[in-house]
C-alpha cells in the first residue's frame, strides 16, 4: 500500500479486556477503521494485480515483421486450428481402436469425459437423491460425483430392481455421456 494509506492506531484495547462502555466503543471504533483500511488495501491490491497483468500481457507479444502480435491469442489461435484438423482427419490420425496420435512435436489424443446426471425440469434434487434407498450410500455419492457408469455396469439395484438409464429418468435423473475432449501436448 503507498506510504500515505499507512496509519498509526493505538493497540493497547486488544491486548486487555474490555471492562466498560468506552472500551467496547474504542473497540468498536478500531474495528471499523481495521475495516476501512482492509477493503481500502484490497481495492489497491487487486488494482496493483489487474495492472500487473495489463503490463505482463503487453510483454507477451511477439513482433512478426512491422505486426506485434499476442502469444495468448496466437496460442488460441493455433489451438483451434490443430482442434479443427484433428477432428475433420480423425479417422486418418488415429489407429483404430486408440484414441492418441504421437507425432514427432507432440501428441493430440481424445479423452472420454465421464459420464454426468442432470436432474429433469422441475424435479427437486435433493428429493430425487432420497428416492435411492439409504443402504446405497455408494450410489448416492456416486450420483452426487457425477460416476454414473460405475453402478450402472455394477448392476446395483434398487427396490429389487437393476439399475439402468432408463430407470434412473422414470426418477427423474438424467445420464448423460460423457464426451471426448481433444487434449492437445506439444512437446517442450
Amino acid at each position: 500500500m503507498p506510504e500515505e494509506d499507512r496509519v498509526n492506531l493505538n493497540l493497547d484495547i486488544v491486548h486487555k479486556p474490555l471492562e466498560s462502555h468506552s472500551d467496547l466503543n474504542s473497540a468498536l471504533e478500531l474495528l471499523g477503521l481495521l475495516q476501512q483500511f482492509e477493503a481500502k488495501a484490497r481495492v489497491w491490491y487487486q488494482e496493483k494485480v489487474l495492472r500487473l497483468a495489463s503490463e505482463r500481457d503487453s510483454k507477451l507479444r511477439l513482433t512478426v515483421g512491422e505486426d506485434q502480435i499476442s502469444c495468448v491469442d496466437l496460442q488460441e489461435a493455433l489451438r483451434q486450428a490443430i482442434g479443427t484438423y484433428v477432428h475433420g482427419a480423425r479417422e486418418h490420425l488415429f489407429a483404430p481402436n486408440s484414441k492418441t496420435c504421437q507425432l514427432g512435436s507432440g501428441s493430440v489424443q481424445y479423452r472420454q469425459q465421464p459420464d454426468k446426471i442432470e436432474f429433469a425440469e422441475g424435479v427437486d434434487e435433493d428429493l430425487a437423491l432420497k428416492s435411492i434407498p439409504e443402504q446405497l450410500t455408494q450410489v448416492k455419492r456416486s450420483l452426487n460425483k457425477h460416476a454414473v457408469k460405475v453402478f450402472l455396469e455394477n448392476g446395483w439395484e434398487i427396490d429389487g430392481r437393476k439399475i439402468t438409464v432408463e430407470r434412473l429418468q422414470e426418477m427423474g435423473i438424467k445420464v448423460v455421456p460423457g464426451q471426448d475432449k481433444l487434449s492437445i501436448q506439444p512437446q517442450v
